[in-house]
């Protein structure tokens, strides 16, 4: 008996088995297998890529010529004639499809190209159940084994998950056949590889295509009309939704939400690892680091703080997994400061008195908790030329008390438009913060023009709680 010894092991975690969703409506017929002698599936591991990617299916099957190895061989040996290896799997009907497989082995590599006709075949003598359906794939010519020796191979499948839906579970099954192949030597002349399915096929009484043999789970159809049996593999499943587009404002923070729907196995990782991203420029973004799968269908909401000095403009935020196999993108537009206080409403700033109307006019519309970022808080203001502008936020932190210096910073501008102040908090100030009070202060913009020394101040109320 000649044999390749044992196959590699698939990489991964192998996922178990659930019990057998559906029986065999009649009786299982032996009779075929016993005319038509020994190809079966002597084994299958299942593995899910990155615990919610599609899952790579092993089938390792044997072939005997004679009555050496895996429990019998063929009844009638094959002294003349190649084989075509045929499998065909039983797949729910949302499962992505395989081209081709691949497929090594005791008699070498090759891939197996999808047979449609072999798949019409399949379905005709053994109905796929609503919502599954057969595919099959067929090699080329094969030489046999040595009479009294048995041939060893594996074939892999990748069965596509979709990352629109959850399904809870894989209903899987697979079946082995094969037909008799005209040969170099000419051998069985008629037996093209080309010519027409016929599972019951025979030359000279001795059949020379079987299309169903072997099959798992045990119990697959062996006679026309029976209905196939499936295997319940269990599956990790993470959908990400479309967010709704969002729009916000340069120096302010948007959240944008984003639909999930998940389900765990029971087995392998339970959490999957999220990052996230976004074409703003220099934005801060606040993800969850991890979805934990099954727990929550509750959205999973990213952070966007937009830079004050953002160009209005459309942008995107993307959340993924950190294995990259499921993503999804919002749309946001960011309107900027150039837009709220654009070049013509700057170009009309004259004095400082100008600018803090323009500070106030911007402020009413804003929520000072979305233009803070940790102990900073970002002010757009539009100066009356270029210059040096200093900002000295000044207030009592209790009542009655003197005040403090509760928040400072200077830019400078080589000419008329906008500055952007980044007004930093004392840690005076953050104290009283942190405590959940409210803290009232006068912001002093003091301005000087570039090349002269006189400056020009203007202030306003600024309250921050």
């Amino acid at each position: 008996m000649a044999s390749g010894g044992p196959l590699p092991a698939p990489v991964g975690r192998p996922r178990l088995r659930r019990a057998r969703r559906a029986l065999l409506l009649v009786p299982a017929l032996v009779a075929a297998a016993l005319i038509a002698g020994c190809f079966q599936i002597i084994g299958q591991t299942t593995v899910q890529e990155g615990d919610i990617g599609d899952v790579i299916v092993s089938t390792d099957m044997c072939l005997t010529n004679g009555t050496a190895g895996c429990e019998a061989g063929l009844s009638e040996t094959l002294k003349d004639g190649d084989l075509q290896y045929l499998i065909g799997y039983l797949v729910p009907t949302w499962a992505g499809e395989a081209a081709s497989i691949t497929w090594n082995g005791d008699a070498g590599d090759q891939v197996l190209e999808r047979n449609v006709a072999y798949e019409s075949i399949l379905q005709g003598f053994a109905p796929a159940p609503l919502g599954t359906r057969w595919v099959g794939y067929a090699s080329g010519r094969r030489s046999p084994p040595p009479v009294g020796t048995d041939q060893r191979m594996r074939a892999t499948i990748r069965v596509g998950v979709p990352n629109d839906s959850a399904p809870t579970s894989l209903s899987l099954g697979a079946v082995t056949g094969w037909r008799v192949i005209r040969d170099a030597q000419g051998n069985k002349p008629a037996l093209t590889i080309d010519r027409a399915f016929n599972c019951n096929e025979s030359t000279d009484g001795t059949p020379t295509t079987v299309c169903i043999l072997s099959g798992t789970p045990q119990g697959q159809p062996t006679t026309p009309g029976q209905t196939p049996v499936f295997d319940d593999i269990p599956l990790s499943t993470l959908v990400l939704g479309a967010a709704p587009a969002a729009s916000a404002r340069a120096g302010t923070t948007t959240t944008i939400k984003f639909p999930q729907q998940s389900n765990w196995s029971g087995s392998g990782n339970d959490t999957i690892a999220m990052k996230a991203t976004t074409t703003v420029p220099g934005a801060k973004l606040e993800a969850p680091p991890a979805i934990i799968l099954g727990a929550s269908q509750l959205p999973a909401e990213v952070r966007v703080r937009i830079p004050l000095a953002t160009d209005t403009g459309d942008y995107t935020v993307t959340l993924a997994t950190a294995n990259g196999l499921r993503t999804s993108t919002a749309n946001l537009r960011v309107t900027g400061i150039r837009t709220l206080i654009g070049p013509q409403i700057a170009a009309q700033v004259k004095t400082m008195k100008q600018s803090v109307a323009q500070l106030k006019k911007y402020l009413a519309d804003t929520d000072m908790d979305e233009i803070r970022r940790g102990n900073v808080y970002d002010l757009p203001i539009a100066l009356p030329g270029a210059g040096t502008v200093t900002g000295t936020w000044k207030g009592s932190t209790k009542k009655g008390g003197k005040k403090v210096l509760l928040g400072k910073d200077t830019r400078t501008l080589r000419a008329q438009g906008t500055a952007a102040l980044h007004l930093v908090t004392s840690a005076a100030a953050r104290k009283v913060l942190h405590s959940g009070r409210s803290l009232t202060g006068k912001l002093t913009l003091r301005f000087v023009p570039k090349g002269k020394k006189k400056a020009e101040t203007a202030s306003l109320s600024i309250k921050l709680s």
